[in-house]
């Protein structure tokens, strides 16, 4: 009988970067478990209180350096590497690394088959725009600059020691091939369209909506200059870093949702009558989640959006160019709000990117991967 990853020949572990937060990377993590339910998880930093208690049934093996990751946060960023290369797998096979930081920076034996699926090379490292971006200035920049340095160093490193790389998108790839000069396979991430889809009475809403962490980098200011220009009535679901600034340039049609539960977003999602998607994302669920309740989206022509959103169908895109961003979003805003997208086309296209499509990929890949010489 051929070898499979799912049964008993192969004892499988699982890494990630850390644990403290319920976002998109988890979410991934935990339908990889599925696949692998008995395959153990380690990470730097586990914080049970902010994942689900799903979390509590897995085996989760912590860095000794948890308690400085979890008291000083970004400061402890250099030591994450190092944190990486102290897990001992010599009594795996195989090794599965899911991140967007440093967890492909393990140490393996050559009997054993590390496989890393790349959510992107770090944002930070290799000039993406990202949340930290505006931390530092002036003198401050200039240990950051010696620091970073030292960190490609490491990741450029690691990612060539990998046996193969899987990203979650055709943009992600680019990167990979760009910072690490490897090839690699795309294998789309999923969503739970079945969730979303909670009915077939599709009400065309009065407001659009916008479900983003608020970080100056996601471009959630030129949609709220754009919706008042318009008189459109624009909700938010979100909550971040530049939250006062973009309240500042806010008026009354303008609503701040702040977070809110999955019940909740998917209804505020249903009673709208389109997502605007205004950042470049590695590749994005939101998109994915409103076209699975039958919504179209407004989607910067750029990166993972354009992997999810069919033009014309299933949405519109708008351009980046800052002499003419606000413009070309106007215009998409336009097109969707007098004629939305069909919601069984949206619908048909969100399937593309179900969990149960995304684990046979992931199980297939991988099997494609031993079957042609572990």
């Amino acid at each position: 009988m051929e070898k499979n990853v799912k049964n008993s020949d192969f004892k499988i572990a699982i890494v990630c970067d850390f644990l403290k937060i319920y976002g998109g990377a988890e979410r991934h993590l935990e339908a990889i478990m599925e696949v692998f339910p008995n395959a153990p998880i380690f990470t730097t930093l586990y914080i049970k209180e902010k994942l689900p208690d799903k979390f509590r049934e897995y085996n989760i093996i912590e860095s000794k350096y948890n308690k400085l990751f979890k008291y000083f946060g970004p400061f402890m960023t250099p030591l994450y590497p190092l944190a990486f290369e102290e897990f001992n797998f010599d009594e795996y096979d195989i090794v599965l690394s899911l991140t967007a930081g440093f967890a492909k920076n393990i140490v393996i034996s050559d009997t054993t088959l590390h496989i890393s699926y790349i959510l992107t090379p770090p944002r930070f490292l290799w000039g993406l725009p990202n949340s930290r971006q505006d931390t530092f200035s002036g003198l401050k920049k200039i240990p950051l600059y010696f620091i970073n340095n030292y960190l490609r160093i490491i990741d450029f490193a690691s990612a060539q020691r990998v046996d193969h790389l899987f990203t979650i998108s055709n943009a992600v790839s680019r990167r990979v091939k760009k910072f690490y000069r490897r090839d690699s396979v795309v294998i789309y991430p999923y969503v739970d369209t079945n969730k979303f889809l909670k009915n077939d009475k599709f009400t065309d809403g009065d407001y659009f909506l916008i479900v983003s962490r608020l970080e100056k980098y996601k471009n959630i200011d030129i949609a709220i200059k754009t919706c008042i220009k318009l008189n459109y009535k624009l909700k938010i679901i979100g909550d971040g870093g530049y939250k006062n600034q973009l309240e500042k340039i806010s008026s009354s049609n303008i609503e701040f949702l702040g977070n809110v539960g999955d019940d909740d977003m998917i209804d505020i999602i249903n009673q709208s009558k389109a997502i605007i998607f205004p950042g470049a994302e590695d590749f994005g669920l939101v998109p994915i989640e409103a076209q699975a309740c039958g919504k179209g989206v407004v989607a910067l022509f750029k990166d993972g959006a354009m992997e999810s959103v069919k033009e014309g169908v299933t949405g519109y895109f708008f351009y980046e160019d800052t002499s003419l961003g606000s413009r070309s979003l106007e215009k998409a805003l336009k097109k969707i709000y007098d004629n939305p997208s069909n919601p069984i086309e949206c619908i048909d296209n969100a399937r593309r990117f179900s969990k149960d499509i995304f684990k046979k990929n992931l199980e297939n890949k991988i099997n494609n991967i031993i079957k042609n010489g572990i």
